[in-house]
């Protein structure tokens, strides 16, 4: 997570507890309805391209910064789209283009939640 993303990242955490708490209510009335959820990381598309950096101090080059991310280490959107089809095909509730991404990140995050933890 980087600086200045608060609204980003919990609009994040708020899916995916949305998904968990969706997936278990169709399951507890046996409704055969999956639920997955999409955790993207960079797909290559020309979402900053564009984007409207007008009297935004600091936009400009963190606008430049995000292109050249998606460029350089992006899946297509074709690549995205036969994945998250095959998977919500096979069922999964998480779909990661990105798994060594997602490895790293939730590893800080298990370890910073177990290091707070009070002795038993």
């Amino acid at each position: 997570m980087g600086a200045s993303q608060s609204a980003y990242t919990v609009s994040k955490h708020v899916v995916r507890v949305l998904a968990q708490s969706l997936a278990a209510d169709l399951e507890s009335v046996d409704a055969n309805i999956g639920v997955s959820v999409l955790l993207p990381g960079p797909v290559r598309t020309r979402i900053f391209d564009d984007a409207g950096t007008a009297g935004t101090e600091g936009a400009e080059g963190y606008r430049q910064q995000m292109a050249a991310y998606l460029a350089g280490g992006g899946l297509t959107p074709a690549e995205v789209a036969k994945l998250v089809f095959e998977q919500i095909i096979a069922g999964a509730r998480w779909i990661h283009p990105h798994p060594e991404m997602w490895s790293a990140n939730l590893n800080q995050h298990v370890a910073e939640l177990v290091a707070g933890l009070p002795e038993a």
